[in-house]
């Protein structure tokens, strides 16, 4: 649930736009890992955000989940809306209103605070309508401030009681739906790292070439045999050696690897579209994450 902190009233004419005034630096797109998500929770728990959102960032590189809160918010977007004025007809001038990009970017931005926690957009009157969104790194909703830079904290522009600015808030949990689906989608790319390291060394078929132990020349033949036929996976061993490669865990290959992404996969869906009428109980097709 979504909590709206200020009404939108019109502003001045000569009014800055707060939001044009931060200085917006790039994401640090260092690796995600479980460790960096703690410490980020920590930081955010003393009102420090920065890191947090960089790993959001990064998280919403993961195709399942960026299509899965496109999801949400295309349902809003593309809802029916109509405005009807006290007699019960229909005011064309606000249904023209919402059917502008700046309305469907508005409905956009407010969607996200159930994805990031908090969303403060501000809106500008000066010529026509225009919405603007705070870099969410920048937010200080605690003492009501848009940080110049990421970094600051004491310091920036207020925003309390603004008439222009709204502070939309998820209710339902203060880092928003991200902060739960982190988990399974540093799981799952870790999974699919390990998945892909499996293929590389035992997915394609392995030359084997044995030779007497006595006999270093005939080893030496072999090398360079392989050597001309490419970059295919090669073992050169004597003929007196054993070699024997053994699989943990109760499933064979890669079928332990894609059991376990799966099931993040639906961890992660259930938290973002909360249901799993087409995650775990449907019959569809549609289930299926993964194409093989």
């Amino acid at each position: 649930m979504t909590e709206v902190k200020a009404t939108v009233k019109k502003g001045g004419k000569n009014q800055p736009i707060i939001i044009n005034q931060v200085i917006v630096k790039p994401v640090n797109r260092s690796l995600l890992s479980m460790d960096k998500w703690t410490k980020a929770l920590k930081s955010a728990d003393y009102g420090r955000y920065k890191e947090l959102f960089d790993l959001y960032e990064l998280l919403m590189t993961d195709g399942i989940l960026a299509d899965a809160v496109d999801k949400r918010i295309r349902a809003v977007k593309g809802a029916d809306l109509t405005f009807q004025l006290s007699d019960g007809q229909e005011s064309q001038e606000m249904i023209d209103f919402i059917d502008t990009d700046e309305f469907e970017f508005m409905l956009e931005e407010i969607m996200q605070s159930v994805f990031w926690g908090v969303t403060v957009a501000e809106f500008d009157f000066s010529n026509g309508f225009d919405v603007y969104s705070a870099p969410r790194k920048h937010i200080r909703t605690d003492k009501k401030l848009i940080a110049i830079n990421e970094t600051d904290y004491d310091t920036g522009i207020s925003y309390d009681g603004a008439p222009n600015i709204i502070e939309i808030k998820n209710r339902s949990t203060k880092y928003g739906l991200l902060h739960r689906a982190a988990p399974y989608v540093i799981l799952q790319r870790g999974g699919l790292g390990d998945w892909a390291q499996m293929v590389e060394l035992f997915g394609m078929p392995q030359r084997v070439g044995k030779y007497s132990i006595y006999d270093t020349e005939a080893r030496k033949q072999l090398q360079e045999a392989f050597d001309a036929q490419g970059a295919a996976s090669t073992l050169i061993v004597p003929k007196e050696t054993d070699i024997t490669t053994e699989f943990n865990g109760g499933s064979a290959g890669s079928a332990l690897y894609l059991d376990f992404i799966k099931t993040l996969q639906e961890f992660m869906l259930i938290t973002v579209l909360s249901q799993t009428m087409t995650t775990m109980d449907g019959s569809s097709k549609a289930q299926e994450f993964i194409r093989m």
